[in-house]
């Protein structure tokens, strides 16, 4: 191996050094060098030590439990199949390494999402989780059913990849004496002890480091708080300071997987007979089998397939209207170019995977000591960073980044590999692991022949393991450019300013706002995009194995130039961000800015919702803790009390009323709330149903001059009910829908200036409708776009005293 081989090698170790090391060794010095106070923490470091490690153990041992009967069926058809070379004609392995693998390259977070819309909140399962006082366990038991649906195949894939080539004959010994299935079955789990153990852990630390599942269930993870303390604008010392327990238990964790790993003795060579004795019945074995693949097909439908087609349902709710059918192509318009980007920085971010994964094998085949030790050490830290909270990672890898490359998009695709080279690593280890005997030969043999490319030379290298290079560089390409396509934390954190939101971030917002069609199209193209991956991972894994598709390879001397093209191909595709988009925007001079990123006094948490009481000359804030802050008009804090339940959601409305009372839309406790002028509460009305009076989510509620209180609300039953002052039930008017008079979540409401008309932020009919305070539709603007007059999610608005309509979107 000399110069190309050295090019390839020379590419992963830079590539380590620029999203690995320096984003570690800059966090390490952050530690030192804090440039700001530190922002009280939400929730205390002991609970969320005890919460996260609870729930990674959890999930890791529901996962084993799923996983080890398909894993151990796995082992024994691969090992029988490679006994009888008839396995690769029936397809049996590969069809269920397929099925999966496509849910292991969807995002948890998608799992866990579909799951959730099998009880919307018009549901009879959620009436009744909110008449027991059951929606958070609900919930929280929802969030598990998701995650562990996502991980079991890993832990089955993880058993029947740690026995193959493993002989059998412990067991057919067994079979011969006659020993009783106890003993049997003893010894098979002895034998998959590894396996399990590998599975548990790798399913451990995802759990350990995901944010988003966290983030959309409401608890309050590892992973959680340092994304929210980032959010209120903690600095780099306390983030990483959060995240030192993270770090210590990932370092222990991929010590262990390592080791797992490099203690792996499967016989790798390509004539190995595994097994050849009959040890049950042929007709004892046929309906063996029958009953395992049942037993596996049922447990693949009911976990992978039940979300799934929950996601189909939500779809079709959505398109049975025949407007909002319509609206749909405007959603394409508005999010075309985002999944276009998105594309384009999941291929770069999977050539940039494919050179990791080719260069760590490399050097894991080179002769000297010291070059494998350095593979060794790269492949630890990228699976020590694949294991951190996303929010200290790119910390750390924006303060290197934004000195170089500033607001380039290929700072997300840096971002993507470090969250993701750990899959590049694993590859390359594989990769140096199928070199079978004859190949190691041949190596050795032509370790000096020289090659054509760039007149340098390839060495044995090329010449061996040509077809297992391509293969496993087929691998790490598919499954490191579909698992950063769905990357939604150190997108959200880190994404420059461009014309478009990345798909990242507006799937998130649609899943927290319950939004079906932008996750529906997100869901279609990862669906997609996991299917291919799966397909072209499993493809490329037949080129790793000794004897399979190895035969049908011609060697030639153009495979390091092919591979090398295509890395720079990639990352020259598009590296260039979108500059923000400034066409016909004018900007407001600013009067005067108040508050500060905290959780204190005249300090705000991710501010929601804002009432102005001109009487009285100051305003209240609602933010994401549950607040409801009195400040002054010139800005100086004055009181603050918090809503008595949060734990499900905070509140996103609130009005006040000529009288000085304050009237709080309590969105996830479906109610009103009434406080008065020093935050004491004087009134409640509402409970959760569809009922007149009865509310799902209340987002806004606005207090007219004649004392009447208009409240609107979503979640199915999308409409506007009319309050007396004291919270009797009047009247209501609009249904769910896109047609003129329909509403799709109204969001937020305002009063003309004449006080006749009532203006509705129609959100998700991405238009602003006017009725008179009867309910009578009077007009409608706006359609889904980003072009002056055009709307996307309207959010909140206003009519300033020259008549103008100030909007706000989302």
């Amino acid at each position: 191996m000399r110069s190309s081989g050295w090019i390839l090698i020379a590419g992963a170790i830079a590539l380590w050094i620029a999203v690995v090391l320096l984003p570690i060794v800059n966090g390490v010095v952050s530690l030192n060098t804090a440039t700001g106070n530190d922002v009280p923490m939400i929730r205390p470091l002991g609970q969320l030590l005890l919460t996260t490690f609870t729930w990674s153990a959890a999930v890791a041992g529901g996962a084993i439990l799923l996983g080890i009967g398909p894993g151990l069926y796995l082992a024994r058809l691969i090992r029988t199949g490679a006994a009888s070379a008839r396995w690769r004609r029936s397809g049996w392995v590969v069809f269920i390494a397929l099925i999966l693998l496509i849910p292991l390259l969807l995002p948890p977070y998608l799992i866990f999402f579909a799951w959730w819309q099998l009880w919307p909140p018009n549901s009879s399962l959620y009436g009744w989780a909110v008449a027991n006082d059951m929606v958070g366990q609900l919930r929280a038991g929802t969030l598990y059913v998701g995650l562990v649906t996502w991980s079991w195949p890993l832990v089955t894939l993880c058993v029947a990849g740690m026995q193959t080539g493993k002989p059998d004959r412990d067991k057919e010994l067994l079979a011969l004496d006659g020993a009783p299935w106890s003993i049997r079955a003893r010894v098979t789990l002895q034998r998959n002890v590894s396996g399990l153990a590998l599975g548990g852990l790798v399913v451990f630390l995802l759990t350990w480091s995901n944010t988003t599942c966290f983030d959309l269930a409401q608890i309050f993870s590892l992973a959680n708080e340092a994304r929210a303390l980032e959010a209120l604008g903690a600095p780099a010392s306390q983030l990483l300071s959060v995240s030192g327990p993270a770090v210590l238990v990932s370092c222990v964790g991929v010590m262990v997987v390592w080791w797992l790993l490099a203690g792996y003795r499967g016989d790798r060579r390509a004539d190995v007979v595994v097994s050849s004795i009959e040890l049950e019945p042929r007709r004892r074995a046929f309906w063996y089998r029958m009953l395992v693949i049942t037993m596996m097909a049922g447990l693949w439908l009911l976990t992978v397939g039940v979300p799934l087609t929950a996601l189909t349902w939500a779809l079709t709710n959505v398109l049975r209207d025949s407007s909002m059918t319509a609206g749909l192509g405007g959603f394409l318009d508005v999010y075309g170019g985002s999944v276009i980007s998105g594309v384009g920085l999941a291929l770069i971010t999977a050539g940039l995977g494919m050179l990791v994964a080719i260069g760590l094998a490399l050097m894991w085949l080179h002769p000297s000591r010291w070059v494998r030790l350095i593979g060794h050490a790269q492949a630890l830290l990228w699976l020590v960073v694949g294991a951190l909270p996303a929010a200290s990672y790119a910390v750390g890898l924006g303060r290197v980044w934004d000195s170089t490359i500033g607001d380039s998009s290929l700072v997300l695709s840096a971002a993507y590999l470090g969250r993701y080279g750990f899959i590049a690593a694993l590859v390359g280890w594989w990769i140096a692991r199928s070199e079978g005997s004859a190949q190691r030969d041949v190596r050795l043999l032509e370790a000096s022949r020289p090659g054509l490319i760039s007149g340098a030379g390839l060495g044995g290298i090329f010449s061996s393991l040509a077809p297992a290079l391509l293969g496993g560089g087929m691998a790490a390409f598919a499954i490191v450019g579909i698992t950063s396509f769905g990357e939604i934390p150190v997108t959200q954190q880190i994404a420059p300013p461009a014309r478009s939101v990345p798909l990242q971030v507006a799937l998130l917002n649609a899943m927290h706002y319950q939004r079906p069609e932008i996750v529906m199209l997100a869901a279609l193209v990862m669906f997609v995009g996991g299917f291919l991956a799966a397909s072209i991972a499993l493809f490329g894994g037949l080129f790793m194995l000794p004897g399979g598709l190895r035969s049908l390879w011609q060697k030639g001397p153009h495979l390091g130039s092919w591979m090398a093209l295509t890395c720079v191909v990639l990352v020259g595709f598009s590296c260039d961000g979108q500059p923000a988009h400034q066409d016909g925007v004018r900007q407001l001079e600013v009067d005067r800015v108040f508050g500060s990123p905290g959780i204190s006094l005249g300090q705000f948490s991710y501010p929601r919702a804002m009432a102005i009481d001109g009487q009285r000359d100051c305003m209240y804030v609602i933010d994401k803790t549950a607040r409801v802050q009195r400040i002054g008009l010139d800005g100086t804090p004055q009181l603050q009390w918090k809503t008595p339940e949060n734990a499900l959601g905070k509140p996103t409305g609130i009005s006040v009323s000529d009288d000085g009372l304050v009237y709080v839309a309590d969105t996830h406790y479906y109610q009103i709330l009434v406080y008065d002028h020093q935050g004491n509460e004087v009134n409640r009305f509402g409970e959760y149903g569809t009922g007149p009076g009865q509310f799902i989510y209340p987002t806004d509620v606005l207090v007219v001059p004649d004392g009447r209180v208009y409240v609107s609300e979503y979640g199915g039953n999308d409409r506007i009910q009319i309050f007396s002052p004291e919270g009797a039930f009047i009247k209501e008017f609009g249904s769910f829908g896109g047609a003129p008079g329909q509403l799709n979540r109204p969001q937020s409401m305002s009063l003309t200036n004449s006080g006749e008309t009532l203006i509705v932020a129609d959100a998700c009919n991405h238009r602003i409708s006017l009725y008179d305070l009867d309910g009578t539709l009077l007009g409608m603007f706006g359609e889904p776009g980003k072009a002056a007059g055009q709307l996307l999610y309207p959010y909140d608005l206003v009519q300033l005293p020259n008549d103008t309509i100030l909007i706000c979107e989302w």
